[in-house]
């Protein structure tokens, strides 16, 4: 590729990979809201040394670090769920578990609003702890985060598709200043129907004709959803497909190729819930978008959000996790909740109800499953910026744990470990991958190199 400007002729610039022997420790989701590294250092050696052997240990950050004693800010009326919250001598804690870089893209980063969201980036800075994917402008929030390492050079670069409509970051405009927030991608679902259903619903956009209810032609909006036409389908069928934004898509793949171009090594951070936690498989978009961003330079894709693993795929040479699951889930903890969790829970805030109760309940119904407490600690090994190895540390929250114990992790026992062995395979020999299972661990390998 070759742009022109003026008298100067730009050309992408050349890429250097990282030196030697590197090894990542990649975590999914760290709804991680108490000290709890004692604990995890006393009952999970193993998980801890293996944090410490990696040359660089990543997770999504999916929580607001404040003082509710001394913060000015107050929780916004939407939520990426409930509000979750911690208080900031966490991001040390993380530091001490082994972690050095951690995504903010995700829809709990402005669960508390801008003064939460810097309270949460000015308390990873105090900590030393690395963060990508949000910032006090747009620019910020999509900018690749680099760590020196003595092997090389290393950046991060995040984004999320779940997010709050408040959420997305904005960059200043003249006068107008910029706004705090993530660094969004966002993505349209758009059904497909039968000739029969489409033609019911056109009736229906006709009859409530307004600027969200219109006649496209092959597209029908309703309720501000475009539905397509699609022969192909029996009636009574459903196809779903997905538009990304175009113009966030150019910004997120530039900031790829950016810290590419100014790194050894990339890795790039996808929050995604779609279509839903329930389901196994990733939405339609998300293994486009993956593979664009190696396309774009990327050497490690890691996807996370619907609380449990999905497939592993080897593309290019370059591992993609749809899924990590959680490597904490410590939301049973939390000691004060805003009203509308109260609401949510159909529970009176005066009633004789502690909120360790209340979120246990609430955790019962949509996180009880224990595809939601089974994971893995990807361990992907490099040299010379090449995979040569990709092991997996089965890791046990405390499925069959009910009091604080639930939601901290620990190496899974080999029942457990066979079973997350089981289920990751299927859900990876789809993309092309092989998960074995000996000695305790996992090892992904392409299916043409098994």
């Amino acid at each position: 590729m070759e742009l022109e400007v003026g008298d100067v002729v730009v050309r992408p610039v050349a890429h250097e990979p990282l030196e030697g022997a590197f090894t990542l420790a990649l975590v999914g989701d760290l709804i991680y809201l108490r000290e709890a590294s004692p604990t995890i250092v006393r009952r999970a050696p193993e998980l801890v040394a293996a944090l410490a052997a990696a040359d660089l240990a990543f997770g999504n950050l999916e929580t607001t670090l404040l003082d509710l004693e001394t913060f000015t800010g107050a929780p916004q009326a939407e939520s990426g769920g409930t509000w979750l919250h911690a208080t900031p001598s966490i991001a040390d804690d993380l530091r001490t578990l082994g972690f050095d870089l951690v995504s903010l893209a995700n829809n709990h980063s402005s669960d508390w609003g801008a003064e939460g969201l810097t309270s949460t980036i000015e308390s990873l800075d105090r900590a030393g702890l690395g963060h990508a994917g949000a910032g006090r402008t747009m620019r910020a929030a999509r900018a690749p985060r680099y760590l020196e390492l003595p092997n090389g050079r290393v950046a991060l670069v995040a984004a999320t598709s779940t997010f709050t409509s408040m959420a997305p970051a904005a960059d200043p405009l003249g006068s107008v200043p910029g706004r705090p927030g993530v660094s969004a991608l966002p993505v349209t679902p758009v059904p497909r129907v039968g000739e029969e259903a489409f033609a019911a619903l056109r009736s229906i956009a006709g009859s409530m004709r307004s600027h969200w209810n219109r006649d496209l032609g092959e597209t029908v909006m309703l309720l501000r959803t475009p539905f397509r036409k699609d022969p192909s389908l029996p009636p009574g069928g459903l196809g779903l497909d997905w538009r990304v934004d175009p113009s966030a898509r150019t910004e997120v793949l530039r900031s790829v190729r950016q810290a590419h171009q100014n790194a050894n090594f990339v890795i790039f951070s996808l929050h995604t819930h779609e279509p839903s936690n329930d389901s196994l498989d990733p939405a339609g978009f998300v293994p486009a978008f993956a593979r664009d961003a190696i396309d774009a330079g990327a050497n490690v894709v890691v996807c996370h959000g619907p609380h449990q693993l999905r497939g592993i795929e080897i593309y290019r040479d370059a591992p993609i996790f749809y899924s990590l699951g959680n490597f904490a889930m410590m939301s049973n903890t939390l000691e004060a909740v805003p009203r509308e969790t109260y609401d949510s829970c159909a529970v009176d805030p005066h009633a004789d109800v502690t909120p360790a109760e209340m979120m246990t309940a609430r955790n019962r119904g949509a996180f009880g499953g224990a595809e939601m407490y089974e994971s893995v600690l990807a361990l992907p090994r490099f040299t010379d910026g090449r995979l040569v190895d990709l092991e997996l540390l089965p890791l046990d929250l405390g499925t069959d744990q009910q009091g604080i114990s639930r939601g901290v992790p620990h190496v899974a026992a080999d029942d457990v470990a066979a079973r997350i062995a089981e289920r990751l395979h299927a859900l990876s020999e789809g993309f092309g991958t092989d998960i074995h299972f000996s000695g305790g661990r996992l090892r992904a390998t392409a299916t043409d190199l098994a």
